[in-house]
């Protein structure tokens, strides 16, 4: 299972969420996730990256995580400058 650790802006608590297989994120990379406060912006720690499910486990303890969250979507920024150049 692919998972990422974040933290949410202005939390410097982390938090493990689930990552869907086909998707790789990077440490930094502003993402959005679905907790109980709704779908709310996170940063990632880390790299995303796959662990087995006794792993998983374990990881889920030490950060006090009861069912899994996921990770729903990912922001890419995009330069105006480069916006207005391409426009030409």
């Amino acid at each position: 299972m692919k998972i990422v650790i974040v933290h949410h802006l202005n939390d410097a608590q982390h938090y493990l969420f689930g990552v869907p297989e086909e998707r790789d994120l990077k440490k930094d990379d502003l993402v959005l996730v679905r907790n109980s406060r709704g779908e709310v912006p996170a940063v990632c720690v880390c790299d995303s990256f796959s662990v087995p499910e006794n792993v998983l486990e374990q990881l889920q303890k030490m950060y006090g995580g009861k069912t899994l969250k996921w990770v729903i979507g990912s922001v890419e920024f995009l330069r105006w400058e480069q916006e207005k150049e391409e426009a030409k």
